[in-house]
């Protein structure tokens, strides 16, 4: 269904911007199916389905480490000291790695518009002589930069999965939802 949806959104994008007939090619639908499954499909949906068709029990299912208090850890560094190294390595330094606590900050997008204004209001400053207002882009040349950038982003070599979902997020906002019903009431 998320697929499908994802499909009708891309010819409906290309109608929009004039293409009668937007043709569909393999990298296309590689891309579509991509975005459905990162952004869209949920792990909960799939444990659902998982438990829904019956490949696999419920009791299976649970993933939690019911040995808080660590006895599976204590049985562990027995055996690496019984094996006698000298430099035995610490069962918890090895299983809390100290990197998977790093976190990065994420921004909310009225944190990252404010950083960008008060850097740019030196910038505004010296162009408030030159300045002129600026026409805000149509939804339709949002949607055309969007697909050179995608298409640039696809042929880059450095070009991370998080990126592309950024950019697919972009795209799905720029796209929007089309609201049918509110569309046949104005006309």
């Amino acid at each position: 269904m998320r697929y499908r949806r994802r499909f009708h959104r891309s010819l409906l994008e290309g109608y929009e911007l004039g293409v009668p007939n937007p043709a569909k090619n393999v990298l296309d639908a590689m891309n579509l199916a991509i975005s459905a499954w990162t952004m869209d499909v949920r792990a909960n949906t799939i444990a659902n389905c998982f438990r829904h068709c019956k490949l696999r029990s419920t009791d299976n299912m649970t993933f939690e480490n019911s040995d808080e208090g660590g006895e599976s850890t204590q049985e562990l560094q027995n055996l690496i000291k019984e094996l006698g190294y000298r430099n035995a390595m610490d069962v918890e330094d090895v299983l809390t790695h100290p990197e998977e606590n790093v976190v990065a900050q994420l921004l909310t997008d009225e944190e990252i518009i404010e950083s960008v204004i008060g850097i740019n209001k030196d910038d505004i400053d010296e162009e408030d002589d030159e300045s002129s207002t600026m026409e805000p882009p149509s939804r339709n040349e949002a949607i055309k930069v969007a697909i050179t950038l995608n298409n640039f982003l696809l042929s880059y070599e450095k070009t991370t999965p998080e990126v592309l979902t950024m950019l697919r997020k972009i795209r799905d906002e720029i796209q929007g939802e089309i609201d049918f019903n509110k569309k046949t009431k104005d006309n």
